[in-house]
């Protein structure tokens, strides 16, 4: 394996873990929060299952697995579409509004996660500049997404590194 796929997965593991600490308090993983959070912008209006797959970057199974347990808990809602029965309709229920604002606030909307970020890439001191490893990071990992298939999932998070 590369040391860049290698190191690329280390960190992944890493924040992963950390997402699921930051998570946990209200009840959601980080994919579980990807997924309430894809289909914030449709509140009350479904989204194909497929279009939330490709935005996700996930397998049909994956996807299909995740909104299973999503709809167990009372989150999300899945309908068939009356013209075509392979086709699953998706929408945010109340309680997966109301636990995406829970989750939104304490990981993202109080700057935790971008504090912890920060702290990390700074190495523990406070005068050195974390914005433009901020960058080089997301461009590295978009060009990854890109080239090795997944670059639909771009976008998917409307705060930058320079928000």
């Amino acid at each position: 394996m590369d040391a860049v796929f290698f190191a690329v997965k280390r960190a992944h593991y890493a924040t992963w873990k950390f997402g699921r600490r930051m998570l946990m308090p209200v009840g959601l993983t980080p994919a579980r929060f990807d997924v309430l959070f894809a289909l914030r912008k449709s509140r009350w209006v479904p989204v194909r299952q497929a279009a939330l797959r490709a935005a996700l970057g996930v397998a049909r199974a994956t996807i299909s697995e995740m909104l299973g347990v999503l709809e167990d808990l009372g989150l999300v809602l899945r309908n068939c579409c009356e013209d075509d029965k392979r086709t699953n309709w998706v929408r945010l229920t109340m309680p997966g509004v109301d636990l995406l604002h829970r989750a939104y606030q304490r990981c993202v909307g109080n700057g935790d996660t971008t504090v912890a970020v920060d702290c990390a890439l700074a190495e523990g001191d406070p005068a050195r500049a974390t914005f433009p490893m901020r960058s080089s990071i997301e461009e590295l990992c978009s060009s990854l997404r890109r080239w090795f298939g997944n670059g639909k999932a771009l976008g998917l998070y409307p705060w930058r590194t320079d928000d």
